[in-house]
């Protein structure tokens, strides 16, 4: 959906309001649909939002209140899953991060501090290992 010039993800916009769901909220961001998919479903004890590359999670991060945690790709179009998360760590400070990349080595050879400093699952995981590292992040 195109709204005021920018993409909201039409998911996005069928969110309830603010405050209707108690749950805890997670954006997750994927260039693969098929993932966005597994993840969504894997974490449907909590209220997910998705987004395809970086612009839309920055849209979503922009309009939805409260997040509590980002789940993101490192390697996507747009912009990385370091850059977003910078991105989003200025509009939304402390605001937890889990990524999820098949792509470690590249991730920690790019910038090994901030590697260390993240959590980080390598893909294929198991879907237990997602919702331990959610819950430890969450709860």
């Amino acid at each position: 959906m195109w709204t005021a010039g920018a993409f909201i993800p039409a998911h996005a916009a069928s969110s309830p309001p603010p405050g209707a769901d108690h749950r805890k909220h997670i954006v997750v961001v994927d260039d693969d649909t098929l993932m966005l998919q597994v993840v969504e479903r894997a974490l449907s004890d909590y209220r997910v939002s998705t987004a395809r590359d970086g612009s839309e999670a920055v849209a979503l991060l922009s309009h939805t209140d409260p997040v509590h945690l980002l789940v993101t790709d490192y390697l996507m179009p747009v912009m990385t899953g370091q850059e977003l998360v910078q991105h989003a760590r200025r509009q939304r400070p402390g605001l937890a991060v889990l990524i999820v990349t098949g792509l470690a080595g590249a991730a920690a050879a790019a910038d090994p501090e901030w590697w260390a400093s993240e959590r980080h699952l390598a893909k294929p995981f198991r879907l237990a290992a997602l919702l331990e590292a959610v819950a430890s992040l969450i709860g």
